[in-house]
């Protein structure tokens, strides 16, 4: 039976978000022992110290090379109680992170950049205007925020990859497996004033095209795939309903809907035959 072109077009369609709705995300972040909170799509965890670990699995036009040679960055930004946004000039006491053997010690907030990750000249912090370049606010920004380069990926730190949103919590990385390259960058928010959080996003950046002087996001952990700390066991508060961004599971949801529609369409064609 000839496919008539409304058929071919949501064939179409089913197939881009197919590949999208199963394949795990390029990037993810995840927490040791974290688990999944449904309601942010977030990987939570409670306590001080916190082993966040950065995923970064080839697809698509994204090779190992090109994770090899390229620049990620982790930003850790502040939340305050409720989703409050901390106010200019406040003493939040300080965290630290470690790579490898390097600790870094920040103090909060003279420590932290206000605006949105990745950080350039752009931060908003006076005119508060969003760069369309820049991270989705997705219920966090813009607020302050400290980018953390990471190191490079390399082939003896890789595991069997996993989708952090359903398997919070790990990673067991001694388990043998090669995909996915990961790091992992330990924080303590001991030091840190009560009622705060961190909040963090991993990405790569480029240049804009029109203003060099703009650095942009490139690739990023999809917003299920984020991490954040939740000191006092209280899960972070739900992003505003517009600053929901499409999911591969949202994408799966529109192929299904219009593979359903292809096979109403074609029934109703043999009816009225």
């Amino acid at each position: 039976m000839k496919t008539t072109y409304f058929e071919k077009t949501l064939i179409a369609g089913l197939l881009m978000t197919s590949g999208s709705a199963f394949a795990l995300p390029a990037l993810q972040l995840d927490i040791a022992g974290g688990t999944y909170d449904s309601v942010t799509e977030t990987i939570i965890k409670g306590g001080q110290i916190f082993d966040v670990y950065a995923f970064a699995t080839p697809q698509g036009n994204l090779s190992a090379t090109e994770i090899k040679n390229t620049g990620y960055y982790l930003s850790a930004a502040l939340t305050g109680p409720n989703g409050s946004v901390p106010q200019l000039g406040q003493n939040l006491g300080s965290f630290s992170y470690t790579i490898g053997s390097t600790t870094t010690t920040v103090n909060v907030t003279s420590g932290l950049v206000f605006g949105t990750p990745p950080l350039d000249e752009f931060f908003q912090s006076t005119s508060n205007v969003f760069d369309n370049g820049d991270l989705s606010k997705h219920g966090i920004f813009p607020t302050y925020f400290k980018q953390i380069s990471l190191n490079p990926f390399t082939d003896s730190q890789q595991i069997v990859g996993y989708n952090t949103a359903t398997r919070p919590g790990g990673p067991v990385v001694t388990d043998a497996g090669t995909g996915t390259f990961y790091q992992k960058v330990s924080f303590d928010l001991s030091q840190l004033t009560g009622g705060y959080d961190l909040h963090w996003d991993l990405y790569s950046t480029k240049f804009d095209n029109k203003t060099p002087t703009d650095v942009n996001v490139n690739d990023f952990a999809p917003f299920s795939h984020d991490a954040e700390s939740t000191r006092d066991d209280n899960p972070p508060p739900p992003p505003p309903p517009d600053e929901n961004v499409p999911e591969p599971t949202a994408l799966w949801m529109l192929g299904s809907g219009l593979l359903g529609l292809a096979g109403f369409k074609r029934k109703q064609t043999k009816l009225a035959a």
